[in-house]
């Protein structure tokens, strides 16, 4: 009776161990919940976004304001852009009423017809930039965006009274085509298809853009 009491328990015990054994192998080979693994890929994704998805910003773009300000506001545009000749009155006002806390970034994005002048006018935005002038040359491309052409290029040149000779050795060798190439680039790839296009803090930024909204900013 003793001896078939232990046998009993002997197999009492074998069937809770194989049970157990059956048990954890099921469970180290089962997938995790869905609502686990959708929490773990959107974590993920939201610690790879700011620095997969933000534009980069060097000393190779042209910058308006003080490196250390509180906001950063980077504008994807065209020359030849209508919306982005609207909006840069107010890109202006917001410059002038937060010197101090508002640093601007122009990203060339020539994608607008006719390209080989909308081009030219990044390039050659770019050659006045080389003489520290690239903020008044943009302003008289936009002031003048219907009528763009090779001579109003030296036009601009000679009313903002740059070293002509060096702007047009510049431009006619397109010297700036790889700067203005490089920032055309970036927006494909953070898969702009339009402009204007802003960043704010190197978050998309959606809404009008205006002194408003830059004050609720800070």
């Amino acid at each position: 009776m003793q001896k078939n009491t232990k046998i009993g328990w002997t197999l009492i015990i074998l069937i809770v161990a194989t049970a157990s054994l059956f048990y954890l192998s099921v469970r180290l080979n089962t997938p995790p919940p869905l609502e686990e693994i959708l929490t773990r890929n959107q974590k993920n994704t939201n610690d790879a976004t700011p620095a997969a998805l933000s534009p980069s910003v060097t000393i190779a773009d042209p910058q308006l304001g003080p490196s250390n300000a509180k906001i950063t506001i980077v504008e994807f545009a065209d020359f030849n852009c209508s919306h982005c000749v609207a909006v840069n009155d107010q890109i202006k006002a917001i410059a002038q009423k937060f010197p101090q806390d508002v640093k601007i970034v122009w990203k060339d994005f020539p994608f607008l017809p006719p390209l080989d002048i909308t081009w030219q006018a990044h390039m050659a935005s770019r050659c006045a930039g080389k003489q520290n002038k690239f903020w008044e040359y943009h302003d008289l491309i936009f002031a003048n965006q219907n009528n763009l052409n090779a001579a109003q290029f030296i036009s601009f040149a000679q009313k903002l009274n740059l070293d002509i000779t060096s702007f047009e050795t510049c431009l006619s060798n397109e010297e700036t085509r790889p700067l203005v190439q490089k920032a055309y680039d970036e927006g494909k790839a953070l898969g702009i298809e339009g402009t204007p296009f802003f960043y704010v803090n190197g978050k998309v930024f959606s809404g009008e853009l205006n002194v408003a909204a830059i004050q609720e900013l800070l």
